[in-house]
């Protein structure tokens, strides 16, 4: 055979296999919610026979587009690594960027990230088992022959393509493709967190702020009125129980100074971490996000929780992974051709030759039923972690209504006595001129009112935490803030 006529051959072989339609035709997987349908394995069996005399004019029909296209994933965005936050000043107006900008510089989100890559290139290796592969070789040495030895070269060009496994690839391929879309949402629950977490410590950072001027505030007006006590005292003209009493208010208020002093402390190296490389300065007042309370706590449908949609889409990935494993327990059939040519002899000697090859493996020693057990294992053990979660988010939702409900009560409340402790205030330093009170008549209601406002600052700073948290585990912030990857 000539050395063009074998070159010639191997391309028409190449070509016919390129066109090749890789969809077997056979019954298709589909999902629907968190059940799959698969085929039974059995019947599978008793079809290939069938399958098998219509599968040699099947072969080389033209591909129009990959099996199940419809769940193949666009390419995804993956932020830069190197991405450095320049952070606005922190008021509502720049809520949302500078939330967008946490979220992008957290390495939890980029490592997140990170793993949908590794997915894509999983997908791309199991395709590549299907597609139509080609090698070269070439060879090179000594020949003995008739008691005389000469160099000698030669060149091996071989193509296969995978034509039938019973959707066992295909499968395999579905499953990588659910367990990255598991990814993705994994990304927007990590966002979720992240955005939670800055929230949070934005909120707790002007709440420490506001709490300690409030007790700056306090002090300058109750020391002046302690000093007036401590004089009166002095002087005999009041009994040293007053002043003790007195006394032990303003130590009292300020413990509690010292605490929120502490706390302030603690909020600026959690706000730091959130936000990193902030200027605390920039921090004017707390993030104002629109969220409708009604809609938080209203109807609460745990299987579109992004948490839980995470876990739903890995119990997808895992039973097609199963239904893959149980499929491959079918023949495989292949077409596979090859041309072998000697350098100095091609004219002659070149051999060239294309068939099917059936591959069958009846006894793989328990390998494929220990696999499926392993799938089996953790398919229960995913279905207790989502049983977990969906009690713990319940619990969860309960909590927060609770807590809202009880902080707007609270507030109303500190909001009534605020006002009642004013007008003490006020009307204890009128009486005072007149002698119907005293200094510490006043002390007390100073004391009472900055306590009061205190409360009303942590309750405001509480209520807004609450409804956020609501927000995040309910049906995420990423999409509230217009976040994206």
């Amino acid at each position: 055979m000539s050395n063009l006529k074998i070159f010639g051959l191997m391309m028409i072989v190449i070509c016919m296999l390129c066109a090749c339609n890789t969809t077997t035709g056979g019954p298709s997987t589909s999902l629907d919610g968190s059940s799959i349908i698969r085929k039974d394995s059995l019947k599978e069996k008793q079809q290939v026979s069938d399958y098998f005399t219509t599968l040699f004019t099947d072969i080389f029909e033209t591909e129009k587009k990959e099996s199940n296209g419809d769940l193949l994933i666009p390419e995804t965005k993956i932020l830069d690594v190197n991405v450095k936050p320049e952070f606005k000043e922190f008021n509502s107006k720049n809520a949302v960027v500078n939330l967008k900008l946490s979220i992008d510089s957290n390495p939890r989100v980029k490592a997140t990230l990170g793993k949908l890559k590794a997915y894509e290139a999983e997908i791309d290796a199991m395709r590549a088992v299907k597609a139509l592969t080609s090698k070269i070789q070439a060879v090179g040495g000594l020949e003995s022959e008739n008691r005389s030895t000469k160099s000698a070269a030669g060149v091996i060009l071989s193509t296969q393509k995978l034509l039938y496994d019973a959707r066992s690839a295909d499968l395999r391929i579905e499953s990588k493709t659910y367990q990255r879309k598991s990814g993705e949402i994994s990304v927007l629950v990590s966002a979720d967190l992240v955005a939670l977490d800055a929230l949070k410590a934005w909120i707790d950072l002007v709440r420490f702020k506001r709490v300690n001027k409030l007790f700056s505030d306090g002090f300058e007006r109750t020391q002046p009125l302690l000093d007036q006590i401590k004089s009166v005292s002095t002087s005999g003209l009041t009994d040293k129980k007053s002043l003790l009493v007195s006394q032990r208010q303003i130590m009292e208020l300020q413990d509690r100074f010292l605490a929120a002093q502490s706390m302030r402390k603690v909020s600026e190296e959690i706000f730091l971490d959130s936000f990193p490389g902030a200027n605390l300065s920039t921090v004017v007042d707390a993030p104002r996000i629109k969220i409708d309370a009604n809609d938080v706590f209203g109807s609460y449908d745990l299987e579109n929780v992004p948490s839980i949609r995470e876990k739903l889409l890995l119990m997808d990935a895992l039973k097609l992974n199963m239904a893959g494993l149980e499929a491959s327990n079918s023949p495989q059939v292949a077409f596979r051709a090859s041309v072998n040519a000697p350098m100095d002899n091609t004219l002659d000697d070149g051999v060239a030759n294309a068939g099917f090859n059936l591959t069958y493996d009846f006894n793989d020693g328990g390998s494929r039923a220990a696999q499926v057990a392993q799938v089996k294992a953790e398919l229960d053990i995913l279905r207790s972690e989502i049983g977990d979660l969906k009690n713990k988010l319940k619990v969860e939702y309960s909590k927060n209504a609770i807590n809202y409900e009880t902080s707007l009560d609270r507030i109303d409340a500190l909001s009534n006595l605020i006002e009642i402790s004013k007008e003490i205030k006020e009307t204890a330093r009128q009486q005072l001129l007149s002698g119907r009170s005293t200094i510490k008549d006043v002390l007390d209601a100073e004391v009472t009112l900055s306590s009061l406002k205190i409360d009303q600052a942590n309750a405001e700073a509480d209520i807004l935490i609450t409804l956020i948290t609501a927000k995040a585990y309910k049906d995420g912030l990423t999409q509230m803030i217009g976040w994206s990857y």
